[in-house]
């Protein structure tokens, strides 16, 4: 798929991939949570969700090294590589989820860089009301609340990333303006959303410790 990616620039197509696997994932979540209900756990859920986790890392790793080589250096405008940068950190956060021990800090160590380069670009080039320094923005504060276990820093974060942007919101253009609205909301449905199931990973998930300095 790599090499389609390069020659056509349709790095959707690995978007696309990983939300097929991801969206696997939680459905057998799901059953599996029915059938602990019912005081059963087929193995054949078990089973396939091994077989779905090893096809996403390998399909993230495989992404990891496309923007390594191809579509983070040849970026030339700001949103590209903030695009590429964010894209970055979502493999290794992706990755995250699925490991333990070593292998999770690892990747949320590589997570957090990957944030960090992306915005050491939009603090210096891009809106604080622009879409992509949104998208950018409820991506590190999910990486806070269910990778680092760190809900609150994660509900900080977004309430000054939501404070900042209120300011330029009216800076932008009709198309960027919906977006950036949607965006905004989305600090509070996960607030809602994700609030039980972030504690019940804290209780249940040895959280990792990445450095912020």
């Amino acid at each position: 798929m790599k090499e389609v990616v390069k020659a056509a620039g349709k790095e959707e197509l690995y978007k696309n991939e990983i939300r097929a696997h991801r969206a696997a994932l939680r459905m057998v979540s799901s059953l599996f949570d029915i059938s602990i209900g019912n005081n059963t756990h087929p193995l054949f859920l078990i089973d396939y969700q091994k077989k779905v986790e090893r096809e996403l890392i390998l399909v993230c790793n495989d992404v990891l090294e496309t923007l390594d080589t191809h579509l983070i250096p040849s970026a030339a405008a700001h949103q590209s590589k903030v695009f590429y940068w964010k894209m970055k950190g979502d493999c290794y956060r992706y990755i995250a989820e699925l490991k333990t021990g070593a292998e999770r800090s690892d990747a949320a160590a590589m997570t957090f860089c990957a944030y960090k380069h992306a915005s050491d670009i939009v603090v210096k080039e891009i809106s604080a009301a622009h879409p992509t320094r949104l998208e950018l923005a409820v991506d590190f504060a999910v990486f806070c609340g269910e990778i680092l276990g760190l809900p609150k820093k994660a509900r900080i974060f977004s309430q000054n990333v939501l404070n900042a942007a209120n300011g330029d919101l009216l800076t932008l253009k009709e198309e960027p303006y919906k977006e950036s609205m949607r965006l905004l909301q989305l600090p509070y449905d996960m607030e809602v959303k994700s609030a039980r199931s972030w504690m019940q990973k804290v209780m249940t998930k040895k959280s990792v410790t990445v450095s912020y300095s």
